[in-house]
């Protein structure tokens, strides 16, 4: 709640240092071009269908268009749910007689995701730390990032002695879950390799969306488009346990626009669309959810 509450808060300073309504005008010049921002997001879901079904034993594989519904509804239930209600989506929407598998599946592309956002991180932020120019924003919005970074701390201190305090019940419903990772582990290495690299692939092509939303408003040079890539990114990791991250991810992405030194006019007017078609996604996995019931 406190990791909300200061991602709230600091949106909200933003939005009064700029006004609502010039945010709300700059949108309204954007165009007809905000269709292609809206439907981005196919690529980087399609390179995750890929990374989760390739992580599946071939006779367990959906169909691409099952699969494919199955990845908006489970997406739907996590940016509702702290980032863990839709990936149960993943094990019951297949056939019962791969349940085991599909539950190994799905650990294996956690952990494998978590590898790639993490390797993703640590290069992109070496790589472009030393392209930052700080603006004159930049102070107030590295303020707010540092109490948010403590809150994310704390967080994760209070969820891991919960975590700990159900350890024994929790490994003993995952013990088979476990087995079965083992095997893929030593058995196929190649599909946990291409499902990283998939992963990979999906977080660059954050840089691309955040390319066409920033050339809506005049801007979008690579190096900007990276920075609040790799800043997005980075918050919706830190915000997993707020639901659709609201609040954090556009703080994150505030402090890398002031230090970018994009216009904070311009960088509320993305985090807007963003968040827009990020509710627009949701609405159409959460339609999807009453029919993710696996056959028998």
């Amino acid at each position: 709640m406190a990791l909300f509450l200061l991602g709230v808060a600091v949106v909200c300073r933003l939005f009064a240092r700029v006004g609502v309504h010039s945010v709300v005008a700059l949108l309204g010049n954007a165009g007809p071009s905000v269709a292609f921002v809206f439907a981005a997001p196919v690529v980087g879901q399609l390179l995750n269908l890929l990374a989760w079904t390739v992580l599946l034993p071939q006779a367990a594989r959906p169909h691409p268009i099952r699969g494919y519904r199955v990845l908006l509804a489970a997406q739907a239930g996590n940016e509702l749910g702290a980032s863990i209600l839709g990936e149960p989506l993943k094990v019951i929407a297949l056939p019962s007689r791969h349940r085991d598998a599909a539950a190994a599946a799905v650990v294996l592309d956690n952990v494998v995701c978590f590898a790639a956002v993490c390797s993703f991180l640590v290069v992109g932020g070496a790589v472009l730390s030393p392209f930052g120019s700080m603006s004159t924003d930049a102070p107030h919005a590295l303020k707010w990032a540092s109490l948010i970074v403590v809150a994310v701390m704390v967080s994760f201190v209070v969820g891991g002695s919960l975590v700990r305090s159900a350890r024994s019940a929790i490994e003993e419903r995952l013990k088979g879950t476990f087995r079965a990772c083992r095997f893929a582990l030593r058995e196929r290495p190649r599909a946990i390799a291409a499902a990283f690299l998939l992963h990979v692939a999906a977080k660059l092509w954050v840089f691309a969306e955040f390319w066409l939303a920033l050339r809506l408003f005049g801007h979008g040079s690579l190096r900007e488009s990276a920075l609040l890539g790799v800043a997005s990114i980075g918050g919706s990791m830190m915000g997993a346990p707020v639901p659709a991250q609201l609040g954090v991810v556009e703080s994150a992405v505030a402090v890398a626009a002031a230090t970018a030194g994009i216009p904070t006019l311009v960088a509320l007017a993305v985090l807007v669309l963003r968040r827009v078609r990020g509710f627009f996604w949701i609405l159409a996995g959460a339609l999807l959810l009453p029919t993710m019931k696996g056959s028998p």
